[in-house]
Order: structure tokens, then sequence, then C-alpha cells
């Protein structure tokens, strides 16, 4: 029995859920940002694109590539990668690398925003529909655990606290997350900038005629959690 997830979209904290269900422990994690080092359940967690999905393999995803990319950014290139610690310009061209990757790379996309078994956006926008979709799947693996559904939504607005709401960094000028994504976009469409960026100042600069273009493309590209 294996789940598949892309990194650092909640795989750690999923794990830690089953475990707790498993061993009839309903006491809170204390974490910062990342699961990482809590217990994990007896069902395999990882991440790899080719693995094809069987009756033993499912997938825990979404299909929204900028929630993929914040979750990256937020989750495994700051906490983990210490990408804080790096020059502006850095930490800039770092992101709109990323943000390049999940808008170009076709296996990655193909893989994880489809045939989705348990939908990860279901976690913030319906906890119960997710919590009877994680109950059946467990029960179809016949797993042993105990089904309490209140301690599944406990962990969830836990889980919801150590993320970051896409609605702060989404078409916000001042986010370096964002601006990261703009120059992404830039690339992948072609748009001509004008200048070289070597700061926020010129991000700005440079980027502010295609705002709207960006904010356009990557809309369908997120769900929020209202």
């Amino acid at each position: 029995m294996k789940i598949f997830y892309p990194r650092g979209c909640g795989g750690n904290w999923l794990s830690n859920l089953i475990w707790h269900l498993q061993v009839d422990n309903f006491n809170l994690p204390q974490v910062d940002i990342i699961f990482d080092g809590e217990p994990k359940c007896s069902i395999s967690f990882t991440h790899r694109e080719h693995t094809p999905l069987t009756p033993e393999i499912k997938l825990f995803s979404c299909k929204h590539l900028f929630n993929h990319y914040l979750n990256d950014a937020t989750k495994v290139r700051y906490p983990i990668h210490k990408l804080h610690t790096r020059p502006w310009l850095e930490q800039f061209f770092d992101l709109s690398n990323s943000a390049r990757y999940f808008l170009t790379n076709t296996e990655y996309s193909n893989y994880y925003c489809n045939n989705i078994d348990l939908d990860y956006s279901l976690v913030f926008r319906n906890p119960d529909e997710f919590t009877t979709h994680l109950f059946t799947l467990l029960n179809n693996w016949n797993t042993k655990y105990t089904p309490y559904r209140e301690y599944v939504y406990s962990s969830i607005e836990y889980y919801r606290s150590t993320c970051t709401d896409p609605e702060e960094h989404f078409n916000n000028h001042d986010s370096i997350i964002w601006l990261g994504c703009c120059h992404g976009i830039s690339l992948v469409d072609k748009l001509p900038l004008g200048g070289t960026i070597t700061d926020i100042d010129s991000a700005h600069t440079l980027l502010k005629p295609y705002f709207a273009h960006c904010a356009q493309r990557m809309q369908q590209e997120m769900f929020t959690w209202k």
C-alpha cells in the first residue's frame, strides 16, 4: 500500500494523521511548518512521478499548479532548503525556475494533476468530504484504525495553521513568491521584459506590464481556502 503525493503537499501530515488514528493517539502534534519528523503510519508515502497507479497505489494531490508551486516554496524551499538565507536575487530566480518547472513539465502535471484519489484541495475546502474519502480508502485497504472524525477535523485545522493561504501571495506585487511566479510565466510565454532584473524594484518595473496577464494565467491554477 502506497500513497504518492507532490513534495510539500501534505504527505507527511497525512501519514502522521493516519498514524494517530491507527494507534488511538488523539493528541495533536506540535510542529512549526513541516511534519517530516513526526511518526509515520503503516502506509508508505512517497513521490515518484512515473509509477503507474494501481489499487495498491493511490494519489494524494490536486490539479492546481499554483498551489503546488506555493507549497513547494513554503514547505520545502524555505524551511528545508533554507532559501531565505540566500540573497534576494538568488531566491527570486530559484522561485522563477520553480514556477517554470511546474508550468512546463508535462510529466509532472500529467501525473499529479489527474486521476486523483484523495483531493488535497478538499482538506481546505470540504474537510467532511475529504474525511469520508480517506476513511473509504483505509477501509478498502482493510487498514486497522479508529474512524474518529472529530480528530481528523482538528488535525486538518492544525495543518491549515502551518500552511500559507494562497491569497496572501496570489497577485501580491510585494511577494517574492508571486514575483518569481510572474518571471517564470514571462519566460514560458516569451514575454519581453526590456531589461535585467537585479532587485525587487527592477522586478516591479519590468514585470508590471504583465501582472494582469500573470494573474489571469494562474487564476485557473489556484484553489482558494474559501
